[in-house]
């Protein structure tokens, strides 16, 4: 009997290496090998060995870029804002589909759309709908007499912000909605009919049943939902590259920046050194936080 537990065991095993391995060759190593290049003066546009050993130097570099500040700070605006904007719509969504209403299903379904589009056609889309010479947005404001001229969505510094952070909204939302939905048709009926016999008014039951009932669907899905966006590039690159004028630089802009078109690989490895460091602590600490809530 043991050796046949062992055989099933070790067929397990046999049967998971392979995947292992793949993790290990797509995410581990890659993982190890920034960590090293972070410490070094690896160009791509200079020969292996040429590498040479530079210590905390690249680290020294990072923090001493006054760029960085500004690129820091508007990745977390467009992270936060996008984790708030879309939590706070797709909260009222979710409430709306989770009654009975008619063509529910249909709903339910159309607001996934956003959602299962790849970041690049949404990007391709949305700098077509808004392109200043054949946009639909623009040639339909100038028709309808709204404005005399295009607006130039991705040439203001201010405009581009907000387009970047409003398609970051509208992808976001339909996550929002079906995880925050899935956690409210797990809260019995029977807390709101009893609350409803003793008088409770919409937002009592709102704050004392609905949002109770959504807590750890909210931390799961904020946690990730922000950790996704302070690491996305492929819209910010899509959209703006980054512009006008570093406007809409992010961290992970900055990075592909720095390795692939200035070819300072060290650097841009100690720049995304410290990006994983933050998202670990920020994981660590925003679970921290939501376990101690949950005990008290």
């Amino acid at each position: 009997m043991k050796t046949k537990n062992r055989s099933v065991k070790w067929f397990g095993i046999w049967m998971m290496l392979p995947g292992f391995l793949m993790i290990i060759l797509l995410k581990i190593y890659p993982i190890v090998e920034g960590i090293s290049y972070s410490f070094t003066n690896r160009r791509l546009d200079r020969p292996v060995n040429s590498i040479e050993f530079t210590g905390l130097q690249n680290f020294i570099s990072v923090f001493q870029d006054k760029k960085i500040l500004g690129t820091v700070g508007f990745t977390l605006a467009y992270a936060v804002l996008i984790v708030l904007l879309s939590y706070t719509i797709g909260l009222g969504l979710a409430m709306l589909l989770n009654r009975d209403i008619k063509g529910r299903g249909i709903y339910r379904t159309l607001i996934l759309l956003p959602w299962v589009i790849s970041n690049t056609v949404t990007a391709a889309n949305f700098r077509w709908i808004l392109n200043d010479r054949y946009g639909i947005v623009n040639r339909s404001l100038i028709q309808l007499g709204i404005i005399d001229k295009p607006i130039q969505f991705f040439a203001n510094r201010d405009m581009a912000k907000v387009m970047v952070i409003s398609v970051g909204i509208w992808k976001t939302i339909p996550f929002m909605v079906i995880v925050i939905l899935a956690a409210l048709q797990s809260i019995p009926l029977e807390y709101y009919e009893a609350a409803e016999i003793d008088g409770a008014s919409f937002w009592g039951r709102f704050r004392y049943i609905t949002m109770p009932g959504i807590k750890a669907v909210t931390v799961m899905a904020t946690t990730l939902q922000f950790i996704w966006n302070f690491n996305n590039f492929e819209s910010i690159w899509l959209l703006t590259s980054g512009g006008p004028s570093d406007a809409t630089m992010t961290l992970p802009v900055k990075i592909y920046e720095e390795a692939f078109l200035k070819n300072k690989i060290g650097y841009a490895s100690a720049i995304a050194v410290v990006v994983m460091l933050f998202m670990i602590v920020f994981t660590y600490v925003r679970f921290r936080i939501s376990a101690k809530a949950n005990k008290d």
